[in-house]
């Protein structure tokens, strides 16, 4: 079957070529070997290349090999034609980005660059057209964010490699994930439904309306899948929590479905200069548990847990320009998170947290040579964490409820004193109650060596500032910690790029040096959250975009990292995650049929080896990740008239070669591996576009 579907394929591809120069006798367009080796003007070459433009870098538009920041963009174009059914999957073709599973935290980190943290999401930062998503307690509990959120309202994703921390604050260590979604639409409305593999039932609607001063636009999204096969031992320790002792008895191996319901809705709303950005989503997961235990149920055969993620986000901004030189920029942005994991006992644990941020940037540009970046903001953070006792039933504080107020303020200055060359300086001030003020600096030089040839050097720092459960933890035997530092990463990035009408490429080179990393520590019979170690991260990436004739596409990646926990080297490899990662893509579209097909290959894993850790579930391998996206626009294909309403039907393959994916078990360290993802699905979906 993939056989001839790959022959298929390449047929269609050979019957448009030949169309194409059928086309070039009658004088319509250009062969593919002239359209290859002619000679573009200047206007031509820079048109081309204006065409992505990003703001993370900046916080302003700008073309990308001029941005501040090594960033990569998946635009609305490669969603349409290489598909997927959320943020998370979509994320999985980002250059140096792998996506890891969580025993208890399903498809909730996003991982770059080798950069890993457990359960949680806490060194990359989620932003929705520039604002921060991100809550206080966990510092990274997205699963919400990653599986509900609309895809249909997505304009592009700016991928951002590298540290963020002085324009975007605590959180953008490794990176940050920048969502821009549509604005300034004809009015119209698009629905689809969608069904599929293990029991998945899906539906999307997205509006938008425009008329004078005023824009609205918004989508909702539903996803739920009765769930996949998941089987594996736990990791067969119990604990008894009437005498509060913790016994071993025989890993328990059992097999349940991992089902999930996702529901997300995101509104758009702007009025002159005013602009409201809203986002609700809600994930509820089937997981293995906390700790990693099959739950015992009535009959004694056990089961799953469940968890129920809600995230709330909303942005009032206000945009008042000065003059043309100078404007301002004002935001009140609430974040909420609350979190429902029903347990062994059937009780839940509940957790919340409340964040407010206003912030105040300027920006000046006195000229074409300068661009200057000043800002501050106020944070108030609250939160708290309940857990419920098996036997008496009562509530108590596993996180202290928490109030208090954090500070920054920052700066960014972009130089231009000749057309090829661009210095970046910058900084911001951290203040939290714990600490003096702390600053992290950024500097960097742009090269645009000549045309279509360029290179980046960066250098720069990042933290993450303490979660309300470091800080606030508490329960027999730990406690957390008031005290807490920032943890802190500074990177050295260097990237060669070059730039054609048809074609375009970078090769990079990165290392990051992390320190003051919050961890645990016993002392005596008390376990307590320290700043202690450092952890560094080395390597390279490449990305390859290809643009031959109007109707192919193809992009390829690459990334390579290590790392260690000393200069020296020791310890290699102890995050658990893809040494080696190779990500490629070819799409292709005539009369009304646009198929793409995508694959990533990650090299295998290394799990940990210790007398206490089960050797039971399968050892990790090298896998590929191949998935294939048909759509089929039916209005052309079957020569509609004008007037009727746009269709389109959909099949998206995932997982087409129907790999086996087990990750290592990186938090207890009990457990080898852990099952990871789904076996092959198919699904599809009718669109309408009235």
């Amino acid at each position: 079957m993939k056989k001839y579907t790959l022959i298929i394929f390449i047929l269609l591809i050979f019957n448009d070529l030949i169309a194409q120069k059928d086309s070039l006798n009658n004088g319509d367009t250009l062969s593919l070997e002239e359209l290859l080796t002619m000679e573009f003007s200047s206007d031509d070459m820079q048109k081309h290349l204006d065409v992505k433009k990003v703001i993370s870098g900046s916080k302003d538009i700008e073309t990308l090999k001029y941005s501040p920041g090594l960033i990569s963009v998946i635009d609305h174009d490669d969603i349409r034609k290489f598909g997927g059914n959320s943020l998370w999957e979509i994320l999985q073709r980002a250059v140096g980005v792998f996506m890891p599973n969580s025993y208890i935290f399903r498809q909730n980190v996003i991982g770059i660059r080798g950069d890993v943290q457990g359960h949680f999401n806490t060194h990359t930062l989620i932003l929705l057209d520039g604002r921060p998503m991100r809550e206080s307690l966990y510092g990274g509990i997205d699963m919400a964010i990653l599986n509900s959120f609309p895809i249909e309202t997505v304009e592009r994703i700016e991928v951002t490699r590298g540290p963020g921390s002085v324009l975007y604050g605590t959180g953008a260590f490794a990176g940050i994930i920048n969502i821009i979604t549509k604005k300034n639409l004809n009015s119209s409305v698009c629905s689809d439904f969608k069904v599929g593999s293990f029991g998945t039932l899906g539906q999307n609607t997205s509006f938008s309306f425009q008329k004078d001063d005023v824009n609205i636009s918004g989508s909702t999204h539903y996803f739920k899948q009765d769930g996949w096969t998941f089987s594996a031992f736990d990791e067969g320790i119990r604990r008894n929590d009437t005498i509060g002792l913790i016994f071993s008895q025989n890993p328990v191996y059992q097999e349940v479905n991992y089902g999930q319901e996702n529901l997300g809705a995101h509104l758009n709303l702007s009025y002159k200069n005013w602009t409201l950005r809203t986002f609700y989503g809600k994930s509820y997961m089937d997981i293995l548990g906390f700790p990693p235990l099959w739950k015992p149920d009535v009959h004694g055969t056990g089961g799953s847990e469940t968890i129920d993620n809600v995230r709330l986000f909303t942005d009032l901004g206000y945009k008042h320009e000065f003059s043309d030189k100078i404007y301002s920029t004002f935001n009140l942005t609430y974040n909420r998170l609350q979190i429902t994991e029903f347990g062994s006992s059937g009780m839940p644990g509940e957790a919340r947290a409340d964040d407010w941020l206003f912030e105040i940037t300027n920006f000046y540009k006195p000229s074409d040579t300068w661009y200057i970046i000043l800002g501050g903001l106020i944070k108030e953070v609250q939160g708290e964490g309940l857990t419920y006792s098996p036997t008496s039933f009562e509530a108590s504080f596993y996180a202290k409820p928490y109030d208090e107020f954090q500070y920054a303020a920052y700066s960014q200055v972009e130089y231009s004193p000749i057309d090829f060359i661009k210095f970046i300086g910058g900084v911001q001030l951290n203040k939290i109650p714990t600490i003096d003020i702390d600053l992290v600096p950024r500097i960097g030089l742009i090269f645009n060596i000549k045309q279509g040839l360029g290179a980046k050097i960066l250098y720069g720092q990042a933290f993450k500032n303490p979660t309300g459960v470091e800080a606030f933890f508490e329960l027999p035997g730990a406690v957390g910690n008031p005290n807490l530092a920032p943890e802190k990463v500074t990177t050295f990035d260097a990237q060669l790029s070059y730039q054609r009408t048809y074609y375009q490429a970078s090769i990079s080179y990165f290392k990051s040096r992390q320190s003051d990393l919050i961890t645990r520590e016993t002392i005596g019979s008390v376990t307590q959250f320290i700043n202690e170690g450092e952890f560094f991260i080395e390597g390279g990436e490449f990305e390859l975009e290809v643009i031959p004739i109007t109707n192919l596409h193809l992009n390829f990646s690459g990334s390579y990292q290590e790392n260690y926990r000393d200069e020296e080297s020791n310890d290699l490899n102890v995050n658990r995650i893809p040494q080696t990662m190779l990500k490629g893509g070819v799409s292709y579209y005539f009369k009304g049929i646009d198929i793409g097909i995508f694959n990533a290959h990650y090299s295998a894993l290394s799990v940990f080896k210790s007398a206490t850790t089960h050797q039971l579930n399968s050892e990790p391998k090298a896998y590929n990740l191949l998935s294939m996206n048909l759509n089929l626009h039916l209005k052309k294909l079957f020569y509609a008239k004008s007037d009727a309403p746009e269709v389109w039907f959909s099949i998206y393959g995932e997982n087409l070669l129907d790999e086996t994916f087990h990750e290592p078990e990186r938090v207890r360290k009990t457990i080898n591996t852990l099952p990871a993802r789904s076996g092959r699905a198919i699904f599809g979906s009718l669109k309408f576009n009235f």
